[in-house]
């Protein structure tokens, strides 16, 4: 388990947010320090090369509560295929929940967390019981699911569209998309249709 986290602010308050964290247990390793923004992402590099097979399945939820993680642990969350499987707890909040959700894409501000499970880099012969994984973890978590991130709908088919923007997000959008993209080229992702005419 690997606890990841930024503290954007004065380096010896972060040290006493961080000090509970680290009496939790003793830690294999303890590379928290100050660095430049881009440098952490370093250390999930492998895992978001473009270059390679990737499978995600996520959900937003308010809170990652007992019954959220009892349900995922009997899923079998921690009985990865290989070394190529993460399952994440990301944490929300903070300057993300102040944001003001009617003034951009991303409206899911209100969610406390994103639950994700993604494999990726496994070799072909392997595909069906990474993504299986995948699924059966979604399964777990999509009854405590309130929302989802578009970055992380890769399994997911186009009903859940209304799960990423809600109605007057996606309205907005649509229009951007009669402007600027009318014949729908960019539609290999969860697709915004172009609004009608």
């Amino acid at each position: 388990m690997a606890l990841t986290m930024v503290y954007s602010g004065d380096f010896e308050e972060s040290n006493r947010v961080v000090d509970p964290l680290r009496r939790l247990a003793t830690p294999i390793a303890d590379v928290v320090g100050p660095m430049p923004y881009p440098a952490m992402f370093e250390f999930t590099k492998e895992a978001t090369r473009f270059d390679q097979r990737q499978y995600a399945r996520s959900v937003m939820v308010d809170t990652a509560d007992e019954a959220l993680i009892s349900a995922l642990v009997a899923s079998g969350a921690a009985d990865v295929p290989s070394e190529h499987a993460l399952f994440q707890v990301r944490i929300l909040g903070g300057a993300v929940k102040r944001g003001d959700a009617s003034g951009a894409a991303f409206a899911q501000r209100d969610k406390g967390a994103l639950i994700l499970a993604v494999v990726y880099g496994y070799d072909e012969a392997n595909t069906e019981r990474h993504v299986a994984w995948a699924d059966r973890l979604y399964e777990a978590m999509r009854p405590f699911g309130t929302g989802a991130y578009l970055g992380f709908m890769m399994g997911d088919g186009q009903e859940r569209i209304g799960e990423v923007y809600p109605p007057a997000t996606l309205e907005r959008l649509r229009q951007v998309k009669r402007r600027y993209d009318p014949t729908n080229v960019f539609h290999r992702n969860l697709n915004v249709e172009p609004a009608a005419e």
